[in-house]
Formats: structure tokens, sequence, C-alpha cells
């Protein structure tokens, strides 16, 4: 990796708060300070889409993820009460799973960007005007822009699940042996 460009830093620094967050979401026993660890990753993902140039990208990653997906599952977190609970046992085999799981792949891409000579981008990427991107946005791209909202909803539609309330007389309240 040629150093003498400030790309390269923010390269490393994006690549950092990547793993770091990732990290903290694997390893913490708190949902909340897991979640922390998303958004951390979520806005390093962005940092790396604006330093491909891709402003739309970036600005979508943390409104829709960031703003959206992070605060609904935040929600659901809170309001099921789930942040108080640990993963207690079940802890150390998830983690001797997880941590070859995780770095084999972040080491082999850390030797590869440290070691092979990347190609830089040849020419800046064209721009878009807004109006031709919404055009194309409620045209070409329609299905997928549907799938997105599609995406936010199921996601709402979960953290009301979890924060769901069992009524007194529901199979997950009743003891063994008690009749409805």
């Amino acid at each position: 990796m040629d150093f003498s460009n400030p790309a390269a830093y923010l390269y490393c620094f994006y690549l950092g708060l990547i793993m770091a967050g990732g990290l903290l979401a694997a390893l913490s026993a708190s949902l909340i300070r897991a979640l922390a660890g998303l958004v951390l990753t979520f806005f390093g993902v962005a940092g790396m889409y604006l330093l491909m140039l891709a402003v739309l990208p970036a600005l979508m990653q943390i409104l829709i993820y960031v703003g959206a997906v992070v605060i609904i599952i935040f929600y659901a977190v809170m309001a099921s009460q789930g942040y108080e609970e640990g993963l207690g046992r079940k802890r150390l085999p998830l983690l001797l799973a997880a941590v070859p799981a995780g770095f084999i792949p972040a080491g082999l891409l850390a030797f590869l960007c440290l070691y092979e000579e990347m190609p830089l981008l040849a020419q800046k990427p064209l721009e878009v005007a807004l109006e031709t991107l919404g055009h194309d946005l409620l045209n070409q791209y329609f299905l997928a822009f549907e799938l997105m909202a599609g995406m936010l909803f199921v996601a709402m539609i979960g953290a009301l699940t979890l924060c769901r309330k069992p009524e007194k007389n529901s199979p997950e309240t009743r003891q063994e042996g008690e009749k409805p």
C-alpha cells in the first residue's frame, strides 16, 4: 500500500473503525454495547464509500442503517428489557467459534492490502444530477428502492414483535402443568 497518498491513511482508519466496531459487537455481553459496535461499523462502512467517492451510498448507509435500522433495534432492545440478559455460559463456545471466523478473513484482507499493490481509481466517477437520480430510482431501480422500504418495514415489525408483552393466559406465561 502506498502510504504517500493520504487516502491510504483514511483507508486504514476506516478499516480500524470497522474492525473495532465488529469486535465490540461480537464480544460484548451487553446488547447496548453490541449495538454501539454495530453503529461504529456502519460509520466505518460509510467512510469506505466516501473513499470511493460514492457520496450517495455513504449517505444512504448513514440514513438507512444508522438512522433507521439501528434505532429500531435499539428501541426493541430497550422495550423488551433484553439488555439485562447476558449470554452466560453460552458465551465461551460462541467466542471460540467467532474468533477464527472473524480474524482469518480479516487477517487475509489486511495482508493483501499491506503487501499487494492495489489499483487506484483511474478516473473520477461520473456525477449524476439529482433529477436523473430520482427518475432512475423511481423507474429503473424501482424494485431495489421498494425492497429497501420493505426491509425497514420488516425491521419495524420485528421490533414491535419483540416489544409485545405476552398475555396472562398465553402458552409463554403458563407454568408447567398449569391448565389454561
